[in-house]
């Protein structure tokens, strides 16, 4: 989910297709997880930029903020964005059986209240 969110995203450089790319082929649904070298270094760096400050930013308690939010048939997804859809948190986590049953709407409108 939140390995989706930052592919989506076209600000990021060579983030997008080298990190993040190669994860969200490794994590499509109907295939066998095969993690490779090149997927712990595309992870590794990811992290390292996070880590580094590069794609989470300190929030402006002075400015407005800004919550996208998504669904997929096994897990719900929220960010917290601000200064031009810079993100500032991420939260996620994986359905459970009940909610695996919800419709997309339900799904989404669930994840406004995940925690």
């Amino acid at each position: 989910m939140w390995v989706n969110w930052y592919g989506r995203r076209k600000d990021y450089g060579d983030m997008v297709p080298k990190r993040v790319g190669l994860l969200i082929e490794v994590l499509k649904k109907d295939t066998l997880l095969s993690w490779t070298p090149e997927c712990q270094a595309a992870f590794d760096g990811l992290k390292q930029a996070m880590i580094k400050g590069s794609i989470l930013e300190i929030a402006d308690l002075t400015r407005n903020f800004e919550v996208e939010v998504d669904a997929s048939d096994l897990a719900l997804g929220r960010v917290l964005l601000q200064n031009d859809h810079q993100p500032i948190t991420c939260e996620g986590r994986k359905l459970n059986i009940a909610e695996k049953r919800y419709t997309v709407p339900k799904r989404k409108c669930l994840s406004w209240f995940i925690v």
